[in-house]
């Protein structure tokens, strides 16, 4: 073995911050040394086991990095604490032009060659990661992945229970947060605060808007996403009257719930706009539990119950032939999906609920869970009524009530009409919407968008 190839060897065995691909000389080497026989590969992966390849950016003095089990697995120093990465992952997420579209962001689509690939070479230079495979078909194929992207990215056991540690909301124990329509339509910063205290607290308010129909369903369209339509259309009114259109009279106590929970994806956040609210008005006070806080304290007080509502599923449905046809569009609904009341993700976490008494159909379960699912649903109906952090809040004409529908369970106090009339003016959109407006503006404003759990089911997050 030539000179070359016996340094090479020698620093492997005794340096162990050294590396053979920053060594450009010795990098040869190995190629030419690995390319002589059986025999000295063998020495070679031998040397390697008992010490693995280390690299250091010298870009990111930080940012090193160490490749282990034959090239399979990159260890990078993102973080306080190291983070690994499959050399498959890697292949699978390349960021270079052939195999992401520059221009839309999405993967390009190539067949399979192989289901595992290692790593031959690894290399930071600036703020970017390069790496070759031995398995690619093209030579010239160089890896590319930023930095900033992989500590994003970054993955496995104890990142994901932090992500979904961190994505639990803190409930709101004073009241929500309020905001100027003005304000609203003139400040990029006055709108991406209010995304954050929706995302955030799970509701907020927004005054002095004009109390007129039609303004929630543009406040929505400008401000947020377009409207979804649902079973009462994508613009709907609730009118307390002596002869108006609501699911509830005006003297019946609304229970407390979630709307249209029939849908495979019901709607996320919805604005409630008050259009009138006669000065003879006594009560009508809406009323707000967050939903979230309170499936935890079921889970801490009756984990057995608990259990059963994140095992049975409950049919949820609307059946609107021959019910007030003026409320529902002159449309006839038959709508049912099935559902438990909680859904957990990873870890435990609550990443979904659904809770609408009035729009359960028959229920539909394995007889030996019929009794412990009553006997569960009485300890949270009472848990509910008795909640100790509960929102009571006054609105009037001109006020918008926004709130993620998927986390927060609303309700009404009992109407004493006195000859009066109360309007109400609903849309609703995906909170699959109202995040990305917000991270759409927080890269505009450069701040920083909080990473707090909508409860659409997605199951980290």
């Amino acid at each position: 073995i030539n000179y070359d190839i016996w340094r090479l060897i020698r620093d492997i065995f005794v340096n162990p911050s050294y590396s053979p691909i920053a060594d450009s000389m010795s990098a040869s080497a190995l190629v030419r040394f690995i390319s002589l026989s059986r025999r000295h590969i063998a020495l070679v992966n031998s040397l390697h086991q008992r010490r693995n390849f280390h690299g250091t950016s010298t870009a990111l003095k930080e940012t090193n990095f160490s490749i282990h089990n034959e090239g399979k697995t990159l260890t990078l120093n993102l973080t306080d604490q190291p983070s690994t990465f499959h050399s498959t992952w890697l292949k699978n997420h390349c960021h270079c032009p052939q195999c992401k579209d520059p221009q839309s962001g999405r993967p390009v689509f190539k067949p399979p060659i192989s289901d595992t690939f290692t790593l031959s070479d690894v290399r930071i230079e600036g703020d970017h990661l390069f790496v070759r495979f031995r398995e690619d078909t093209d030579p010239d194929h160089q890896g590319v992945f930023p930095i900033s992207w992989m500590k994003d990215n970054r993955y496995g056991e104890s990142v994901l229970k932090q992500q979904a540690r961190e994505a639990r909301p803190k409930p709101l124990k004073g009241a929500p947060a309020e905001f100027s329509y003005n304000d609203i339509q003139s400040s990029d910063d006055a709108r991406f605060d209010l995304y954050c205290r929706i995302i955030e607290d799970g509701m907020s308010i927004v005054r002095g808007s004009p109390a007129e129909h039609g303004v929630s369903e543009k406040f929505m369209n400008t401000y947020i996403s377009q409207c979804i339509p649902n079973s009462y259309g994508p613009v709907f009114l609730i009118i307390n009257s002596e002869s108006g259109i609501d699911a509830y009279k005006p003297n019946e106590y609304v229970p407390y719930h979630q709307d249209v929970p029939y849908y495979e994806g019901f709607p996320g956040t919805e604005i409630f706009h008050f259009l009138k609210r006669s000065s003879c008005i006594e009560g009508g006070e809406s009323l707000m539990i967050d939903g979230a806080y309170l499936a935890e304290c079921f889970r801490q007080e009756h984990p057995e119950d608990f259990d059963v509502f994140t095992r049975v599923r409950v049919t949820f449905g609307l059946q609107a032939d021959g019910l007030n046809e003026n409320f529902f569009e002159n449309r006839r609904h038959f709508y049912n999906f099935q559902s438990p009341h909680i859904v957990l993700g990873f870890d435990n976490e609550i990443v979904r609920l659904a809770w609408s008494p009035a729009n359960e159909l028959a229920l539909n379960i394995p007889s030996e869970m019929v009794e412990p699912y009553y006997r569960a649903r009485y300890k949270f109906l009472r848990l509910l009524e008795n909640f100790h952090l509960k929102h009571t809040l006054l609105l009037h004409s001109g006020d918008m009530l926004l709130f993620n529908n998927r986390r927060m369970f609303h309700s009404r106090r009992k109407i004493k009409l006195n000859g009066g009339e109360r309007v109400i003016e609903g849309v609703c959109c995906s909170n699959e919407e109202l995040k990305s407006e917000a991270l759409s503006l927080a890269q505009k404003l450069n701040k920083r968008c909080p990473n707090i759990r909508l409860f659409n089911g997605n199951y980290v997050q």
